[in-house]
């Protein structure tokens, strides 16, 4: 009787042995059919498992993980969880901006309200020292037009902050802000006295223009430019003006208060804190929920 291999191990013979096939039809399931009549070939029984991409050349894991029928991308996931990490981190570096923010505010409204209980005093010698909103007393006489700044709102009321160029005694020009003037009020000069003038040393007022914007050394402008001022004098100008305390009539005192608020920089500090609290949280979570499904 003729003898046939084995065929599952083709060096393993038997006399009643017949060639199968193998037949897979599902993942983890083979199905093993009689064929009689076919050919012999060898046939191999694979364990249906998932299956796995080579590791890369590094060591680092492989490229892609297969967890059933789905891909899912190792790599990319890691590069996400990094994004959020370093998005969790944007809240801190706010909120510490704004606690500096807050710092230098309340340091501006303790040396204003140092000055207020402070006697006046004269102006430093040095032409380009910041003003501190310290009380000075000026002497001098008008070295030019008067000037309006407009758009100046007091309240809900529209107006004008009227400014007088005044020449000092060491050849410097500094600016007095008189006061503040309705809108529909007529601009007029008004004449300064002859006593030494007593105010707060502050900044220039800050303003914002569009092109086309009127700025001059003398009449209305809608925004104060020390270079042009200083190119119209001919002088040198000092940083900032001096907003008298008693403004002659029939102006009206402008506010020398700085108008912010440093809480409202600690609440935003402390906003931009909670935030990044809530990110770090997410970012852990996130991580465990990838970790436990790997």
């Amino acid at each position: 009787m003729a003898s046939s291999k084995n065929p599952i191990n083709p060096f393993i013979t038997h006399p009643f042995a017949r060639p199968v096939s193998l037949q897979c039809r599902a993942p983890g399931r083979a199905v093993l059919s009689f064929n009689p009549f076919g050919k012999r070939r060898r046939n191999a029984i694979r364990k249906a498992r998932p299956a796995t991409a080579p590791r890369d050349a590094a060591g680092g894991g492989s490229e892609r993980q297969i967890a059933g029928p789905h891909l899912v991308p190792a790599r990319p996931q890691r590069r996400s969880l990094i994004g959020l990490w370093l998005l969790a981190l944007l809240p801190f570096a706010l909120a510490v901006w704004q606690w500096q923010r807050g710092e230098s505010r309340a340091t501006v409204l303790a040396s204003y309200e140092a000055a207020t209980r402070a006697p006046a005093g004269a102006l430093p010698s040095d032409l380009q020292q910041r003003p501190d909103y310290r009380r000075v007393t000026v002497a001098g006489r008008p070295a030019g037009a008067p000037l309006w700044l407009a758009n100046a709102w007091l309240g809900r009321e529209a107006g004008v902050r009227q400014f007088q160029p005044l020449g000092l005694a060491d050849g410097s020009v500094i600016l007095i802000e008189l006061g503040w003037l309705p809108a529909n009020a007529p601009h007029r000069t008004i004449a300064l006295p002859d006593t030494p003038l007593t105010g707060r040393w502050m900044p220039l007022p800050a303003r914002y223009t569009l092109p086309g914007a009127r700025i001059v050394n003398s009449g209305v402008t809608d925004a104060i430019d020390p270079a042009t001022l200083a190119e119209g004098f001919g002088q040198s100008l000092r940083a900032g003006v001096v907003a008298l305390e008693s403004p002659p009539a029939p102006l009206k005192a402008w506010p020398t208060r700085p108008s912010f608020e440093p809480d409202r920089h600690y609440a935003y500090a402390l906003q931009w804190l909670l935030i990044g609290l809530c990110l770090i949280v997410g970012c852990i979570a996130l991580g465990r929920r990838r970790n436990e499904s790997a």
